[in-house]
């Protein structure tokens, strides 16, 4: 009797356990459920062609969650090494302080490389690939004419690294548009917010019509057509910028003797004044349809457009002009009154 006893509780009890596990085992596969199970293995090293990279650049990732899994693959992972570098990562840092902090309903499983090396891919831009539009850009660019300029490119062999992507080409430095001897360029390649620069070492040599002197001028004559000759010469190492027409010559007097074959250029000749220091001068006040004419006498020499000086004859005041014309001139706004 008392062993039949026994047996009913054992089994009631029995019972009451299987209950328990079987209300364990529903909630766990309950709670699973609303977990999403994810698993990364980091590869040993990737190759990546942009300025960042995904989680799915550098690891495999699986999961329960489709869903959840393709957004873990596209989440940034960090920045890029520059183009033909690598950088190390931490697997354990990125899980830690990106991913569970993004997905906090996640249960990450990491296995693989714990620092995956991540290169970046790279295209070489060389400078000698590209010559042939430098050299158009500066046969655009520059101011002398056809056939009176050469250049010679130092260091085509010099080059920059790029994201293996299309990419724009620039080209700057010719800020003087009559370059002469060595001269910096620069040439620019450009993809989306990253640039590399790369300096163009040019030697320009220019044999250009000039105008030479074919006989002695002296301090203050003026300049004939008979005086000078237009004749091509090499002038690379020539340092002024010469005049390369007879019109260049027109109105223009030495302003220091000149011997015969020289080369003229804006520092050995002046403007022939259109006033001289001394000449009677009108000075022309003019407002709408008011008009005032005064005399004056000009205490400075100048050419039309400088300022000068001049004294009213009936006040003697010393009032600032503008050269208008031969012997005419205006006061400034602002200027003295006449």
């Amino acid at each position: 009797m008392t062993t039949k006893v026994n047996m009913r509780l054992i089994l009631r009890g029995w019972h009451r356990g299987a209950r328990v596990v079987l209300i364990a085992a529903v909630w766990y596969a309950g709670a699973y459920a609303r977990t999403a199970g994810i698993s990364l293995i980091f590869y040993d090293s990737s190759l990546v062609n942009d300025t960042l990279f995904t989680v799915g650049d550098i690891a495999q990732v699986t999961g329960n969650d489709g869903v959840m899994v393709g957004e873990v693959m596209e989440c940034n992972a960090g920045v890029c090494a520059p183009p033909g570098y690598s950088r190390f990562i931490s697997a354990a840092d990125l899980v830690s302080f990106r991913l569970k902090v993004k997905f906090p309903d996640a249960a990450f499983i990491i296995a693989g490389s714990k620092r995956p090396l991540v290169r970046t891919d790279y295209r070489v831009v060389k400078l000698s690939d590209h010559e042939t539009a430098l050299r158009s850009w500066i046969a655009s660019t520059v101011g002398w004419k056809e056939g009176e300029w050469e250049v010679a490119i130092d260091n085509p062999a010099d080059s920059c690294k790029l994201l293996d992507k299309p990419m724009s080409l620039s080209f700057r430095g010719l800020e003087n548009r009559f370059p002469k001897g060595s001269t910096n360029l620069s040439m620019i390649a450009r993809q989306e917010s990253r640039s590399c620069r790369i300096p163009v070492k040019c030697r320009f040599s220019v044999v250009a019509p000039v105008a030479v002197t074919v006989k002695p001028v002296a301090r203050g004559d003026v300049l004939h057509p008979e005086d000078c000759v237009i004749r091509r010469m090499d002038i690379t190492r020539f340092a002024p910028l010469p005049y390369t027409s007879m019109n260049d010559l027109k109105n223009k007097r030495a302003a220091r003797s000149i011997e015969a074959g020289t080369i003229l250029h804006d520092r050995l000749l002046a403007n022939i004044p259109a006033i001289e220091k001394g000449d009677a001068v009108l000075i022309i006040y003019k407002n709408g349809r008011i008009s005032i004419a005064v005399s004056g006498v000009a205490r400075e020499r100048g050419g039309i457009g400088d300022r000068i000086w001049v004294e009213n004859q009936q006040t003697h005041k010393l009032i600032r002009t503008e050269i208008r014309e031969k012997g005419i001139v205006s006061p400034l706004l602002g200027g003295v009154s006449i």
